[in-house]
């Protein structure tokens, strides 16, 4: 029997190359994967070509805290300072891991140069220099990059390696990744990203600045919340792991807490729902939620998954085995049209069962 029906996969091709052409992309990459199997389908790119997948990065650099926790004998819900004693004294220090993962925080607007935050030698300087904006677990901001620079702090504190040193042995190696996919210099096979439609002046400055991510100096410094550098197939097997662990790297506990149990129920004002985070995934939630959350109508509740700019997604669904994973070089900037798009791949996809 063939693992994903072959009318279904028509369509999900059919649907995708009408997407690349209405919105100009340069490229395109979809990847499903179920056990065994993987299917890619590449638009404008080869199989093997990677793409910065911006924030589809958070749950895989914390991933690696994952691991730690469950080696290392602490909990989620420690206090920064309790893992980097360096902190102790500062705002971010009694933050929880559990708040820094989930965006209830606290900073979400905190930043320092990129030279000092890449450096474990300087970052914690710089993170020590940082404010709370409202008490830590007590409401959702979105934590565009800040949340995770603190979680490479205490990845360094960990095991005395740069942030991305630690998160290839972690992570990369251990899942069997072909290539170094965080603090990438000079990448074969990638493309970099780009505007195919106008921002608005209102929005200049935020997309500027999310063209400068995918650009290569921003890569080599290892950006832990947006700067992985993947292709989807290696995206959707990633996921197939947080299903499955059949590599056995993090306790089941640990793991059962990342891709299912909900820390975070604060509205999410863009998206119009509750935020329905654990510690690392937005959580599919009610159908008619689920929707607005980037997992279309179709999988389970269950589902775990992130998105990242312009109209990225990745989920997997405990229900079927099914992990998805979408990513392109051609950043969207319509809000209406990501969300319709993220919605309309993502049941496309669920239908290839």
């Amino acid at each position: 029997m063939e693992p994903f029906k072959a009318e279904a996969l028509r369509d999900l091709r059919a649907y995708a190359a009408r997407h690349v052409r209405r919105e100009s992309l340069p490229a395109l990459q979809l990847a499903l994967a179920r056990g065994p199997h993987n299917l890619t389908m590449s638009f404008g790119c080869g199989d093997t070509t990677r793409f910065c997948v911006y924030s589809i990065s958070k749950p895989l650099f914390a991933s690696a805290i994952w691991r730690l926790a469950g080696t290392e004998g602490f909990e989620l819900s420690t206090s920064i300072a309790e893992l980097v004693p360096e902190l102790t004294s500062c705002p971010i220090g009694g933050v929880r891991l559990s708040d820094v993962m989930s965006h209830t925080g606290g900073f979400p607007n905190a930043s320092a140069d990129l030279t000092r935050l890449g450096d474990s030698r300087t970052r914690l300087a710089a993170i020590a220099e940082w404010e709370l904006e409202w008490e830590p677990g007590s409401r959702y901001v979105y934590h565009a990059v800040s949340a995770h620079w603190v979680l490479a702090a205490v990845l360094s504190a960990l095991t005395g390696e740069e942030h991305g040193d630690a998160f290839h042995r972690l992570v990369t190696t251990s899942l069997r990744l072909p290539q170094r996919v965080l603090g990438v210099t000079s990448p074969s096979d990638y493309l970099p990203p780009v505007l195919p439609t106008s921002s608005t002046p209102d929005d200049t400055a935020s997309w500027a600045w999310l063209l400068a991510v995918g650009s290569e100096p921003v890569m080599s410094a290892g950006l832990p919340g947006a700067g992985c550098v993947m292709t989807a197939t290696e995206v959707a097997s990633t996921y197939q792991e947080f299903l499955r662990n059949r590599s056995g790297l993090w306790r089941p506990d640990i793991l059962a807490q990342a891709t299912s149990e909900v820390v975070n129920r604060f509205m999410d004002d863009y998206a119009g729902v509750s935020a329905n985070r654990s510690v690392g995934f937005a959580i599919a939630g009610p159908r008619h939620e689920a929707a607005h959350r980037g997992f279309g109508r179709r999988n389970s509740e269950q589902a775990f998954g992130h998105g990242g700019a312009g109209g990225q997604i990745a989920w997997a669904d405990p229900a079927t085995g099914l992990s998805f994973a979408c990513v392109s070089n051609g950043l969207m900037t319509d809000g209406r049209r990501i969300q319709e798009f993220e919605c309309e791949v993502s049941d496309l996809a669920t239908a290839c069962l």
